[in-house]
């Protein structure tokens, strides 16, 4: 039997459409200008802890229920700190 290429030896000719299904329909994936993958996370209801990494918080609008521990701050723009001991 001989050996017979499959796919095409150029890389550009190498092209692939990735979709994700919700259930009842099939959806291409969304990707951003540089052809990363675009995901809105929306709103994070609860996370328990975060160890030895960095959250960016642009606005915090409000916080229900819980409780913000900033051990250090770099710096602040537009906005107050509160410190109460």
């Amino acid at each position: 039997m001989a050996n017979s290429i499959v796919f095409s030896n150029s890389a550009e000719e190498l092209k692939t459409s990735v979709f994700g299904y919700d259930g009842s329909n099939y959806l291409p994936l969304k990707v951003n200008q540089y052809g990363e993958l675009d995901i809105n996370v929306g709103t994070i209801s609860k996370i328990d802890s975060i160890t030895n990494g960095t959250v960016d918080v642009t606005q915090l609008s409000s916080l229900t229920s819980g409780t913000v521990d900033v051990t250090q701050l770099s710096s602040i723009t537009n906005g107050t700190v509160d410190v109460t001991q």
